[in-house]
């Protein structure tokens, strides 16, 4: 789904036109644009399947991890490294340095634009975006209701795909383990 689609779903629930091009000038629209993009760091702050990663970080010659420029949040997978974003490198908590001992790798959070996000991503940002932008002005009048259902809608597909997509399994946890073990003797 592309930007100026998405304007276009929530400016005639909010009594304007559709328009042509996403112009930030038409207040409604600016409004509009900000609460998409609210919404959408959310989404992507949660973390689904198309926006985690696995990624390997590497030292600068002063012994230094640059951050990636698109890194939301990082967390590696030695659970002993205590390592955090500050700015625009990676900080040693443990240490209390910019200085890293060693190449580490992490499951990172990367941001995406709007028309990066599969269709039911960018169709739960777009509506939690319309209700956002209506309530203030207009309260809570029965347009919130249908807006509200087609949210949860939205939602619940985004669930559906990301528990698909990650393939969580019962069985991979150590109670699912313990049972499969017990079957075997």
């Amino acid at each position: 789904m592309d930007l100026l689609t998405a304007v276009n779903n929530i400016l005639p629930w909010m009594e304007e036109n559709t328009v042509t091009t996403v112009d930030t000038k038409h207040p409604t629209v600016a409004l509009i644009l900000n609460k998409i993009d609210l919404n959408r760091e959310k989404i992507l702050s949660e973390g689904y399947w198309f926006n985690t990663e696995n990624k390997k970080f590497f030292l600068t010659p002063a012994g230094e991890v640059m951050k990636p420029t698109n890194l939301i949040a990082m967390y590696p997978k030695d659970k002993a490294l205590n390592y955090e974003v500050r700015g625009d490198r990676v900080y040693d908590l443990g240490n209390s340095t910019y200085q890293i001992a060693a190449p580490f790798e992490a499951s990172i959070r990367v941001d995406l634009t709007f028309e990066e996000l599969p269709e039911s991503a960018a169709r739960t940002v777009m509506w939690r975006a319309g209700i956002d932008a209506y309530v203030p002005d207009y309260g809570v009048a029965a347009a919130v209701q249908v807006l509200m259902q087609r949210e949860a809608e939205a939602f619940a597909l985004l669930q559906r795909e990301h528990l698909r997509k990650v393939n969580y399994s019962a069985m991979r946890t150590p109670p699912g383990m313990k049972y499969l073990n017990s079957l075997r003797t």
